[in-house]
């Protein structure tokens, strides 16, 4: 008769599977962690360094510039916030430049939005509400089921590549002459997202850009301010 073969157990075998898996994620998550916070480390430094080329005052955070306007990007979600914001006065106009972010949540998901954001402000502005960005496939099908889009018969070109929607239709038609239309034709590679009302307008192109880009996005404010300021 065979004798009963008694398990030993092995000393130093791995740890159970769902552990060892729950480990692996656990160390990237802090890995990515750690590499988020060492590059928005770096991004606040480039975002200092702006601020001193420049001459504009530097905050690390305020909560009250996307309550100070009724643009809808500022009113979109919860958490909204801006970092890195570099404030100053050039040519009478009142900058902002700054980190914006958001969040949306539906149901148990949440997602993030963050774009770089320019606000101009001056007395000399007296603008209607208007909201224009580039246009995309889905536009083009919403305009079939009845969306708001004000093309211009003499310039199909702007036309195909922007939405531009406001609540005075007539208005906003005035204030989008030839000269700037032209301007936002020969600015469609930045993909520019343009919200005006009252004394002030923002920009942004969607999405966030470094500190040394937002030259182009002053300087598309500046333009703008030049056609529209009187």
């Amino acid at each position: 008769m065979l004798a009963a073969v008694t398990a030993i157990p092995i000393i130093g075998s791995f740890p159970p599977l769902p552990l060892l898996f729950f480990g692996v994620i656990l160390f990237f998550v802090i890995i990515g962690l750690i590499v988020n916070f060492i590059s928005e480390r770096k991004r606040t430094e480039a975002w200092q360094a702006l601020a001193e080329q420049s001459g504009f005052t530097f905050e690390n955070k305020n909560a009250e510039i996307h309550q100070a306007y009724p643009f809808h990007l500022l009113n979109q979600g919860s958490f909204r916030q801006c970092r890195n914001v570099l404030q100053g006065t050039a040519a009478g106009t009142t900058v902002t430049l700054a980190d914006y972010q958001y969040t949306v949540s539906t149901g148990r998901n949440s997602t993030t939005h963050k774009q770089t954001i320019c606000l101009a402000q001056s007395d000399r502005l007296h603008l209607p509400a208007f909201n224009l960005r580039p246009e995309n496939f889905f536009d083009r099908f919403g305009e079939i089921l009845g969306g708001v889009d004000y093309d211009f018969e003499e310039d199909a070109e702007f036309s195909e590549m922007y939405v531009l929607q406001g609540d005075d239709e007539t208005a906003v038609r005035a204030l989008f002459n030839e000269s700037a239309r032209k301007l936002f034709v020969s600015a469609i590679a930045n993909g520019p997202h343009v919200e005006g009302g009252g004394n002030a307008i923002l920009l942004h192109y969607g999405k966030r850009i470094s500190p040394h880009e937002t030259a182009q996005l002053m300087e598309l404010a500046f333009e703008l301010m030049k056609l529209w300021a009187g």
